[in-house]
């Protein structure tokens, strides 16, 4: 482990189906809220899919202080290659200190 990287804030990986946000989402969505503030840190919500970014103001409002929202045709559907790929590139980019998934 990098001694010189920091890690921080409560990333949630929040889980889509045709476009749908999931109900698990939205429950670890309130989690975060607690660890986040208890840890003095904020809640990035991890949106993934097809035709979505829409959507990222209704999970603010659900409780997360910013969305990484990543819209790409690859991911209108649940792939585990795909959908790997791009959390593992945000968890490389910006270190979360927690990451929950459903």
């Amino acid at each position: 482990m990098d001694s010189n990287i920091q890690y921080k804030d409560v990333y949630v990986f929040v889980e889509q189906r045709e476009g749908k946000i999931q109900s698990v989402g939205l429950e670890l969505l309130g989690k975060a809220c607690d660890l986040a503030s208890s840890l003095k840190q904020i809640v990035v919500s991890l949106w993934l899919g097809k035709n979505i970014d829409h959507q990222c103001k209704y999970l603010i409002e659900a409780g997360a202080d910013c969305v990484i929202c990543i819209d790409h045709p690859e991911l209108e559907h649940y792939i585990t290659e795909p959908y790997t790929q791009a959390i593992a590139h945000v968890v490389q980019k910006y270190h979360p200190l927690i990451l929950l998934i459903g």
